[in-house]
């Protein structure tokens, strides 16, 4: 399952800010939906991909793949454990690499994270 759960709430003519919709936090989407897989990206709108990860809990996170366009913090993420650092602009091949890999290790039934996997 897919959710886009990191849209800024579009203003209305008709609606001031202060009562416009709010879209809940990316930590709690991901919380609620108890999601096997999410995408991040090392900016967002009110948190980063990092403050996601540490607003959730690192060991409570699930498969996280990172796209983005700044690779100075591949290091990073892959220490946050996550499974892939796509690097944007990016293709469908590459894209599809660490999608078919999640699937994968999901059709296994594995809730270890990369490392863990590694290290089995």
């Amino acid at each position: 399952m897919f959710a886009r759960v990191c849209q800024k709430p579009r203003r209305s003519a008709s609606r001031s800010p202060a009562n416009a919709p709010t879209e809940p936090r990316p930590s709690e989407t991901i919380k609620t939906l108890k999601s096997d897989l999410v995408f991040l990206d090392v900016q967002m709108p009110e948190m980063d991909g990092f403050d996601v990860i540490d607003a959730v809990g690192p060991d409570r996170m699930p498969r996280t793949i990172f796209a983005t366009a700044y690779e100075e913090y591949a290091i990073r993420a892959f220490d946050a454990q996550a499974m892939d650092y796509l690097l944007k602009p990016f293709d469908e091949e590459r894209f599809r690499k660490p999608l078919d890999r999640a699937r994968k290790d999901l059709q296994r039934g594995s809730d270890a994270k990369p490392d863990e996997s590694i290290r089995r």
